[in-house]
């Protein structure tokens, strides 16, 4: 590899690295999800019941269905959702509400992990975020207390 080459290279990296963090500082979610964990955490620290790690899953899943027969075009369709699944973790790394369940948390009535809490499209309805963090983080503390104390009795 040339000099020339390494520039170029260097170059494209600096400015990739670039465009990711300023897509990062402009992701209006993004934001909103960093400020809402240091709220949530300070707000669960409160608790007789501390977590000692907590972390939220945003998705933001956009899928499209075609089908075609005989090379036309018999249906299509595309789905966007957002999707927010906290973690909490209570009691310490050595023993806590993950150790003898899945993720820590609780399946759906088919047995299933839960897919978190719907979260809306547009990233102007940041009150509505808001609430659906706290709400869903709140049931997954719930269930955190319960199953930690069942790991406890089980270790």
């Amino acid at each position: 590899m040339n000099m020339r080459s390494l520039k170029i290279g260097m170059l494209v990296l600096f400015l990739s690295s670039c465009f990711v963090l300023k897509a990062q500082e402009s992701d209006k979610l993004l934001q909103l999800l960093k400020s809402e964990l240091q709220v949530t955490m300070n707000e669960l620290k409160k608790q007789d019941l501390p977590p000692y790690h907590l972390n939220f899953r945003a998705m933001d899943e956009y899928s499209v269905n075609i089908s075609s027969s005989f090379g036309a075009l018999s249906n299509s369709n595309a789905m966007r959702v957002r999707r927010l699944v906290p973690h909490v973790r209570l009691g310490s790394p050595e023993l806590d509400n993950f150790k003898y369940y899945s993720q820590g948390v609780m399946p759906d009535r088919r047995g299933t992990m839960p897919q978190g809490v719907l979260l809306p499209l547009a990233d102007e309805f940041d009150a509505a975020v808001r609430e659906a963090i706290w709400r869903e983080t709140l049931k997954r503390y719930d269930f955190a207390r319960s199953q930690l104390k069942a790991s406890q009795t089980k270790a």
